[in-house]
Protein backbone atom coordinates (compact mmCIF):
# COMPACT_ATOMS: atom_id res chain seq x y z
CA UNK A 1 0.00 0.00 0.00
CA UNK A 2 1.16 3.52 -0.75
CA UNK A 3 0.20 7.08 -0.02
CA UNK A 4 -0.60 9.28 -2.99
CA UNK A 5 -0.91 12.95 -3.83
CA UNK A 6 -3.19 13.52 -6.81
CA UNK A 7 -3.39 16.85 -8.58
CA UNK A 8 -5.77 17.35 -11.48
CA UNK A 9 -7.27 19.87 -13.88
CA UNK A 10 -10.65 19.24 -15.45
CA UNK A 11 -11.49 21.52 -18.35
CA UNK A 12 -14.68 23.47 -17.78
CA UNK A 13 -17.36 22.54 -20.29
CA UNK A 14 -20.83 21.06 -20.32
CA UNK A 15 -19.70 17.77 -18.72
CA UNK A 16 -17.32 19.24 -16.13
CA UNK A 17 -19.43 18.31 -13.09
CA UNK A 18 -19.98 14.71 -14.23
CA UNK A 19 -16.26 14.22 -14.85
CA UNK A 20 -15.39 15.81 -11.49
CA UNK A 21 -17.88 13.60 -9.65
CA UNK A 22 -16.64 10.44 -11.38
CA UNK A 23 -13.06 11.22 -10.31
CA UNK A 24 -14.15 12.03 -6.75
CA UNK A 25 -16.13 8.79 -6.46
CA UNK A 26 -13.23 6.70 -7.80
CA UNK A 27 -10.77 8.29 -5.35
CA UNK A 28 -13.14 7.37 -2.52
CA UNK A 29 -13.55 3.85 -3.93
CA UNK A 30 -9.82 3.04 -4.17
CA UNK A 31 -8.76 4.75 -0.96
CA UNK A 32 -7.94 2.43 1.90
CA UNK A 33 -8.30 5.20 4.47
CA UNK A 34 -9.08 8.86 4.87
CA UNK A 35 -9.15 11.07 1.75
CA UNK A 36 -7.87 14.61 2.31
CA UNK A 37 -9.54 16.98 -0.16
CA UNK A 38 -9.58 20.30 1.65
CA UNK A 39 -7.99 22.27 -1.19
CA UNK A 40 -9.05 22.63 -4.80
CA UNK A 41 -7.97 19.98 -7.32
CA UNK A 42 -5.91 17.92 -4.89
CA UNK A 43 -6.45 14.61 -3.10
CA UNK A 44 -4.14 12.86 -0.65
CA UNK A 45 -4.97 9.31 0.36
CA UNK A 46 -3.63 5.79 0.94
CA UNK A 47 -4.35 3.09 -1.65
CA UNK A 48 -3.08 -0.20 -3.01
CA UNK A 49 -0.72 -0.13 -5.98
CA UNK A 50 1.84 2.31 -7.26
CA UNK A 51 1.62 5.72 -8.90
CA UNK A 52 1.14 4.21 -12.37
CA UNK A 53 -1.69 1.88 -11.36
CA UNK A 54 -3.49 4.61 -9.41
CA UNK A 55 -3.11 7.04 -12.36
CA UNK A 56 -4.44 4.40 -14.76
CA UNK A 57 -7.46 3.75 -12.58
CA UNK A 58 -8.24 7.42 -12.05
CA UNK A 59 -7.84 8.31 -15.71
CA UNK A 60 -9.31 5.32 -17.51
CA UNK A 61 -12.00 4.17 -15.08
CA UNK A 62 -13.58 7.61 -14.68
CA UNK A 63 -15.10 10.04 -17.12
CA UNK A 64 -11.92 12.11 -17.50
CA UNK A 65 -11.28 12.94 -21.14
CA UNK A 66 -8.08 13.13 -23.15
CA UNK A 67 -6.89 15.65 -24.25
CA UNK A 68 -9.08 17.93 -22.11
CA UNK A 69 -8.18 16.75 -18.62
CA UNK A 70 -4.88 16.42 -16.77
CA UNK A 71 -3.94 14.29 -13.78
CA UNK A 72 -0.71 13.55 -11.96
CA UNK A 73 -0.33 10.97 -9.20
CA UNK A 74 2.70 11.37 -6.94
CA UNK A 75 3.98 8.72 -4.58
CA UNK A 76 6.17 10.68 -2.13
CA UNK A 77 7.35 7.56 -0.29
CA UNK A 78 8.65 5.78 -3.41
CA UNK A 79 9.65 9.06 -5.12
CA UNK A 80 7.74 8.28 -8.31
CA UNK A 81 4.90 9.78 -10.29
CA UNK A 82 2.62 9.03 -13.23
CA UNK A 83 0.27 11.23 -15.16
CA UNK A 84 -1.92 11.80 -18.19
CA UNK A 85 -2.51 14.92 -20.22
CA UNK A 86 0.72 16.54 -19.00
CA UNK A 87 2.06 19.21 -21.35
CA UNK A 88 5.34 19.93 -19.55
CA UNK A 89 6.39 16.55 -18.22
CA UNK A 90 10.12 17.26 -18.28
CA UNK A 91 9.55 20.39 -16.20
CA UNK A 92 7.42 18.46 -13.72
CA UNK A 93 10.08 15.77 -13.40
CA UNK A 94 12.79 18.35 -12.84
CA UNK A 95 10.69 20.31 -10.36
CA UNK A 96 9.82 17.38 -8.11
CA UNK A 97 13.00 15.36 -8.64
CA UNK A 98 11.21 12.05 -9.03
CA UNK A 99 11.18 9.27 -11.59
CA UNK A 100 8.19 8.87 -13.88
CA UNK A 101 6.50 5.49 -14.06
CA UNK A 102 4.98 4.40 -17.36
Amino acid sequence: MGHFVVSFRIERDGTYQERYESLHQMVKAISTGYVWDETTSLYIFPAAGDAASVANTLYFQTQLLAPKDTIVVIDPIRSTYAGYGLKYEALLSAAIGMAQLS
